[in-house]
């Protein structure tokens, strides 16, 4: 009865690790499913859902699309770092060669430049 006690809190630990490493360390996957949008690229688009992780945002706009932001910042804000600040239904614009993003919420505008 001990061994089988054993192989159960055994296979629950190895469980629990597995879904710690998939939870916390395995998020390189998430990436390849967004495309990233680079320094060369137009962009005009609204947010449906984002997801952040590695102070990156992974987005899925509202017409399907699935893109990723790397680490834009502005230290002039009270949260200075991007995707701590987006949220669903916000407009993002950002001009072809430019570094700079620009978020529009409601009818406010805030920027932030990549790091």
């Amino acid at each position: 009865m001990n061994k089988v006690k054993e192989l159960i809190i055994g296979f629950i630990f190895l469980f629990g690790m597995v879904i710690l490493y998939k939870t916390f360390f395995d998020n390189d996957n998430a990436f390849k499913a967004y495309s990233l949008i680079s320094k060369g690229d137009e962009v005009s688009l609204i947010i449906s859902s984002i997801r952040n992780t590695k102070g990156a945002s992974l987005i899925v706009t509202e017409h399907g699309d699935s893109v990723s932001i790397g680490i834009h910042v502005n230290p002039n804000y009270e949260t200075t770092e991007m995707w701590r600040f987006l949220r669903s239904g916000d407009s993002l614009r950002k001009k072809a060669d430019s570094d700079t993003i620009w978020v529009r919420r409601n009818k406010d505008e805030f920027y932030f430049v990549k790091y």
